[in-house]
């Protein structure tokens, strides 16, 4: 089957149909960069990584093997060298001197130390009966921009119960396309300062066109809608209608909390999807620290690889979620793309507009 091979100053692409494999190590998009800035861990003997994407380099000798204690991840260096860990969509990946030498999955061991801090998780509550089946949850808020995004009309959120969105109990909760934002006050001093949380919830993609593609962010402030606490990447959606999953995170909180503290859920698109079935409770991490290393910098929330990093035989980078199409070519995902790039190569995004292609053609 033709491929259609195009060829940079950086390097190869490979543009593929999704009818062909593009290679059979795939590896997620990431940004390429050497200074990715990050903070120098002063306690490493204390240190716990994000559930979430992060990003750490470490220098070391040939003869020490490095270990995450938390993650559960070793790596022994074939020589003096820096060492990355990136951590991507739950799998680490390991650079020696730029060169991608491991892929491990992390094993997280800790135990849950609390309640549930979250009011009425999964929605069964409900304060007011909007119409016929629709609600306005206990507990919690919503938000246009402007105003409460409560309503029973089309454009509204509201508590529903829909049997292919929901994870645990009767209802869920339709984040309709003018809210921004699901937000709740948390309980005070239910959330402690310098403690480790692990929050996850689940979500789905509202069946209609236009509908996924869109991630949320996670902030917890002193009012809603602020993230002076701290902030991290949410979910996102599915891009097919009624696709779901589950989000985790763990993280820990700083030093200081203020007495009011607001969980808030922000998007900034206006379309359809649904939540259920959250969960914040406080856990203890059964293993900490980082050892084998002479130093280490972290940044957290974000994955990057070295520039021009080599990513050995057999593996490429799977680029199809970093085009930026036109809508017709979105709108027929038979026709959809798969982009990757092999070698030592660094690309951020690829911008086109492709004509739309019969099913089963190839393009050449």
């Amino acid at each position: 089957m033709d491929m259609k091979k195009t060829a940079l100053a950086t390097g190869m692409i490979v543009l593929c149909g999704t009818w062909q494999a593009c290679a059979q190590n795939p590896i997620p998009a990431m940004q390429a960069k050497n200074d990715f800035g990050g903070e120098l861990i002063e306690n490493i003997s204390d240190f716990v990584p994000t559930s979430d994407d992060y990003t750490l380099e470490v220098g070391c000798k040939a003869e020490n093997t490095l270990n995450i204690a938390f993650a559960g991840i070793t790596y022994s260096p074939h020589s003096d060298a820096t060492v990355r860990f990136v951590q991507k969509d739950g799998k680490v990946y390991i650079f020696e001197n730029k060169s991608l030498k491991k892929i491990e999955e992390p094993t997280l061991e800790y135990t849950v130390d609390g309640e549930n801090i979250i009011r009425n998780p999964s929605f069964e509550d409900v304060s007011e009966e909007l119409s016929e089946g629709r609600w306005i949850a206990a507990h919690w808020d919503t938000w246009t921009g402007g105003t409460p995004a409560w309503g029973s009309e089309t454009g509204y959120t509201n508590v529903r119960e829909n049997a292919d969105y929901r994870s645990d109990g009767a209802k869920s909760i339709i984040m309709h396309s003018n809210a921004r934002a699901l937000m709740q006050n948390i309980d005070q001093g239910k959330l402690e300062a310098d403690s480790y949380y692990l929050l996850t919830y689940d979500y789905w993609t509202s069946e209609g066109w236009g509908n996924g593609d869109i991630t949320y962010s996670i902030l917890l402030g002193g009012n809603a809608l602020t993230n002076d606490i701290m902030q991290i990447d949410g979910h996102t959606t599915p891009s097919e209608g009624k696709a779901g999953g589950s989000f985790t995170a763990i993280f820990r909180t700083p030093q200081d909390i203020p007495s009011e503290v607001w969980l808030t859920l922000s998007r900034n698109e206006s379309k359809v999807d649904w939540l259920d079935n959250f969960n914040m409770q406080k856990i203890i991490p059964l293993k900490k620290g980082l050892t084998g290393c002479t130093d280490a910098k972290y940044l957290a929330g974000e994955a990057y690889i070295p520039e021009n990093a080599e990513l050995g035989e057999g593996y490429y980078i799977d680029m199809t979620e970093d085009i930026a199409c036109s809508d017709v070519f979105i709108a027929a995902p038979a026709n959809h793309f798969a982009l990757c790039s092999s070698g030592s190569l660094a690309i951020s995004r690829l911008n086109c507009v492709l004509p739309l292609i019969p099913n089963g053609a190839s393009k050449s």
